[in-house]
């Protein structure tokens, strides 16, 4: 039996969400996350959940998780692991879902979540870019103030955030030109997009599969955005297989220039990851700077 006492804040919050007060019967890590540790904790009527536990003052991080497993799922067109809520206790802060078992991805896995993912940017519901909300990429924060034009959004709490903290990181000599560069990056994005709500943190680490197969989408950082800008990081590591991009083009085509606007968007994504993981990703910080001219 696990020491219910260190598990107090969640099995009340279990027992309010479910209408059963319940001990916890396990406690098992679970690995893959870097900013947070992570449980399935068994309860005694063998019923599993998801935990993710941090500091009591990264309470915020979790809220904003919250929040955007809740606007995904309201789509009503991606699935996302069921949220039960946060609590905290005097020294922890804690996100609960409901536990999913992993299965195996498939060609057909790939295909479902590049149509589902296209239907969820298809999904209108607001006429402005941003969110009810600041969040997180990763670990740093993201601006998501409304704002009627794109291009201001993008520039002014996306990529000028980015370039003051590299710049307070050391590497302000790299970034001499910084004025240049968001002249160029405004020069490359479409002038009136739709708002579409994005993941926002879609690499191949953040989806996972079910025993049916089917696709999960997992730790979003969502903001209602040019759906493009979805790719900087879809396209920055790997791991979609050709059926993802092929079932998005046939359910929603890319708009001509879009090739061009994605360096845009990785851009901002590289800039995070040199922020958060250091000069490793200033090689590739740089080359896309310098085909922007």
């Amino acid at each position: 039996m696990a020491n219910n006492a260190n598990w107090q804040p969640v099995t009340e919050l279990i027992a309010s969400h479910s209408g059963h007060r319940l001990q916890v019967e396990s406690v098992t890590p679970v690995s893959g996350g870097c900013i947070n540790s992570s449980f399935k904790l068994t309860m005694t009527n063998r019923k599993s959940y998801f935990v993710k536990r941090n500091a009591i003052t990264l309470f915020a991080m979790f809220e904003a998780e919250l929040l955007g497993l809740q606007s995904l799922a309201d789509t009503q067109q991606v699935r996302v692991p069921s949220p039960i809520g946060t609590c905290r206790s005097h020294e922890h802060s804690f996100l609960v879902m409901n536990w999913i078992s992993i299965g195996e991805s498939n060609r057909s896995t790939h295909e479902t979540l590049g149509r589902e993912l296209a239907l969820m940017h298809r999904f209108e519901s607001v006429t402005d870019f941003g969110y009810d909300l600041d969040n997180f990429i990763g670990s740093t924060p993201q601006l998501n103030r409304w704002n009627s034009s794109w291009k201001d959004f993008f520039l002014l709490q996306r990529l000028e955030p980015q370039l003051r903290i590299a710049k307070s990181n050391g590497y302000g000599t790299h970034f001499r030109n910084s004025d240049k560069l968001l002249i160029n990056v405004e020069g490359l994005l479409n002038d009136s997009p739709k708002p579409s709500l994005i993941h926002g943190d879609l690499w191949s680490g953040n989806f996972m599969v079910d025993l049916q197969g089917n696709p999960i989408l997992i730790d979003p950082a969502p903001y209602w955005s040019d759906r493009e800008a979805e790719f900087g990081i879809v396209t920055m590591f790997g791991g979609f297989e050709s059926g993802f991009f092929d079932a998005y083009q046939e359910t929603l085509p890319f708009e001509p220039g879009f090739e061009q606007r994605l360096q845009a968007y990785q851009l901002y994504h590289y800039l995070n990851h040199l922020n958060l993981f250091g000069g490793s990703y200033l090689g590739q910080v740089q080359k896309i700077i310098s085909k922007m001219g």
